[in-house]
């Protein structure tokens, strides 16, 4: 592969993740999503790239998960030594209130392993983290379900979830092919 000029010719470069994020449990999918093979890349945008949505199981759907306005964050984190580096990658989010629902959860998600999509704010892609086979993403220890302190504090959970893939994965899919996976149920 030839090296590449990088070049963000785009005014819109806003931080954060959105209000809506969607996720599934690796147990639901049928077929994972790959990452272009390391000897087949043509390009920088190829490194990155996943072939496609997961195929989930027959009955078995993505769901949504609305998280507090401003307080969603994804971030590829470099670890280990020069030599033997690799990524893990990270996504933060808070939930508000503690209804049935947060509360379960928050009980379902300790020691699962999920999938989750996420639409970028003003690009037009979407982000994995956990989205392939290998690579679930994992609830830490960092966070909690709480009601907050006083009565300036905030009902809610705060979550980390961890993914030791090589990088963040990117899906070249649009709004209509992510909805298609929805089910009214969600």
């Amino acid at each position: 592969m030839e090296l590449e000029n990088i070049v963000y010719q785009n005014q819109d470069n806003m931080g954060g993740i959105p209000l809506l994020i969607y996720y599934f449990q690796h147990e639901d999918v049928e077929v994972f999503p790959k990452m272009t093979d390391f000897q087949s890349i043509t390009s920088f945008s190829d490194a990155a790239l996943l072939d496609g949505l997961p195929t989930m199981k027959s009955g078995k759907f993505l769901h949504e998960i609305q998280i507090t306005d401003g307080q969603g964050m994804l971030s590829a984190i470099r670890q280990g030594e020069i030599g033997g580096i690799s990524k893990r990658v990270e996504l933060d989010f808070q939930l508000d209130g503690i209804s049935k629902k947060a509360a379960g959860f928050d009980r379902i998600a300790n020691n699962a392993r999920f999938g989750f999509i996420i639409p970028d704010l003003d690009q037009g892609h979407f982000y994995g983290v956990g989205c392939r086979k290998f690579f679930p993403a994992s609830l830490t220890a960092e966070g909690n379900l709480g009601t907050g302190e006083g009565r300036e504090g905030k009902k809610g959970g705060q979550y980390k979830f961890k993914s030791d893939a090589p990088t963040l994965e990117i899906f070249d899919v649009t709004d209509a092919d992510v909805e298609g996976l929805l089910s009214a149920s969600s």
